[in-house]
């Protein structure tokens, strides 16, 4: 199960199983068992390397000095995250990751091979998946912006679930977060939000139940 998350991780991408096991151990690999709410890194912590997640799910989020949280990503099995500080010599982290649910990660010394590229003759192939991913994450901030660009929390449901269906090519789709953690995403209060929601299904633009949407009669624009 490991191997195929692995596969999945964009980190590893065209890589074969023994190409990946050889980075691993380049990186000083390290598997990790976190606990539900377990706290990964905090902002200030130095940034020590990237992580994958193997098993379960983390959530990252931002908190400012008066408690309110801003929710910032999820990320499921295969996923990355502690880009960019982990390439970043000297760097510290600027938010805080935990564990939605009892999860495992694996953590990876990217700076290591980076700085020191004769450690593997795979230097490059890495090189080139993370320059992949930084332009794919700089492309989802540019989403996350263009969903808070909208100034009513209508407008930032319908930017957020239309570019969900988009994503995942279906008008029927399942979101990764709760009610409280599309609301720190989208950075609108949680009650305000189920709300529009429920406006939103009684106007017939959506249904929904829990965290599975279905959009109505917008099949042409997928």
């Amino acid at each position: 199960m490991v191997a195929a998350v692995l596969h999945q991780s964009p980190l590893f991408r065209d890589l074969s199983d023994s190409e990946i096991q050889s980075l691993i151990k380049a990186m000083n690999g390290r598997v990790l068992a976190v606990s539900k709410h377990q706290t990964i890194y905090r902002p200030s912590d130095p940034a020590r390397g990237i992580f994958i997640v193997l098993t379960g799910s983390i959530l990252s989020f931002h908190d400012d000095l008066w408690g309110n949280r801003h929710t910032v990503a999820h990320f499921p099995p295969g996923a990355i995250f502690g880009l960019p500080h982990a390439i970043l010599p000297g760097a510290t982290m600027s938010l805080t990751a935990t564990a939605s649910e009892e999860s495992t990660i694996l953590s990876l010394d990217v700076l290591r091979i980076l700085r020191n590229p004769g450690l593997s003759p795979l230097s490059p192939a890495l090189s080139r998946n993370l320059a992949l991913i930084l332009a794919e994450k700089l492309a989802d901030g540019v989403e996350h912006l263009a969903h808070m660009n909208h100034r009513t929390t209508r407008g930032k449901l319908l930017s957020y679930l239309s570019a969900e269906a988009r994503r995942q090519r279906s008008c029927a789709f399942t979101v990764p977060f709760n009610r409280q953690q599309l609301a720190d995403y989208l950075g609108v209060q949680r009650a305000a939000m189920c709300a529009e929601l429920s406006r939103m299904q009684k106007d017939g633009l959506i249904e929904y139940h829990r965290n599975r949407f279905t959009l109505l009669t917008v099949d042409q624009l997928l």
